[in-house]
C-alpha cells in the first residue's frame, strides 16, 4: 500500500479577503437580527444596518475581484463560466 500525500493550495489572500468577508457579512447578520428581535426600525438603526451591509458588499467585492483575477486561485476546481467560488450560498446580503 501506498502513502498518499494530498495537499491542497490555498490562496493566502484569497484566505484573508474570504475571513473579512464571513466577518462582514457575520456583522450584519447579528445587527439585523438584533433589530428585528428588539424591534428598533429607527432611522439611525437602519442608517447603521445600511452601513454595515455596504460594507459587507465592499468585502464580498474584492473577494470576487481576487478571485477572478488570481492565477493562484485559478488552480482550483474548474468551473464553468458563469460561476465563481463564494463563500456563501447566495450571492446576494
Amino acid at each position: 500500500m501506498s502513502n498518499f500525500v494530498l495537499k491542497i493550495v490555498v490562496c493566502p489572500e484569497y484566505e484573508k479577503l474570504l475571513f473579512s468577508c464571513k466577518s462582514a457579512f457575520d456583522n450584519f447578520e447579528t445587527r439585523r437580527e438584533q433589530l428585528r428581535q428588539y424591534g428598533q426600525n429607527n432611522q439611525e438603526a437602519m442608517m447603521g444596518l445600511v452601513r454595515l451591509r455596504a460594507g459587507y458588499q465592499r468585502a464580498y467585492a474584492k473577494l470576487v475581484h481576487h478571485f477572478d483575477a488570481c492565477e493562484l486561485c485559478q488552480l482550483g476546481p474548474k468551473h464553468s463560466s458563469t460561476s465563481r467560488v463564494i463563500p456563501f450560498a447566495s450571492r446576494t446580503a
